[in-house]
């Protein structure tokens, strides 16, 4: 697996496959989540996770301009007017395992954002 690291203005970038894009630097993907939240708002879903050190950051799915899937995590971000579903603790899985869990492919059907919290929600 190749890690590219580049920089824009208030985040990192980390590529780790061509169609799983990953805003957490290379030292948070491995750090053990300990709370998971999804919030949804109209069709869309998103993953807050709570790290050990009390980092936190969203997980999206969305299309990828190659029309492949992309896993879009960035800083905690504000989810004013979105509706929190559910949430709990998590005891065993990394970052990098929601970020597997939500997937690489994009199908409008099969494997869209909500099913994508619905696997990440499923990690213990």
């Amino acid at each position: 697996m190749r890690f590219v690291v580049i920089v824009t203005v208030s985040l990192f970038l980390v590529v780790l496959t061509s169609k799983t894009f990953v805003g957490a630097d290379n030292d948070d993907v491995d750090d053990d989540v300990i709370r998971a939240a999804r919030y949804q708002k109209g069709s869309s879903c998103a993953v807050v996770v709570t790290l050990e050190n009390r980092w936190q950051w969203t997980l999206k799915k969305r299309r990828a301009a190659d029309g492949g899937g992309a896993v879009v995590v960035t800083f905690k971000t504000s989810m004013q007017g979105w509706a929190l579903r559910n949430q709990k603790d998590i005891s065993d899985s990394s970052l990098a395992d929601f970020i597997a869990a939500a997937g690489s492919n994009y199908n409008e059907q099969r494997d869209n954002a909500m099913h994508a919290c619905d696997r990440m929600m499923e990690r213990d």
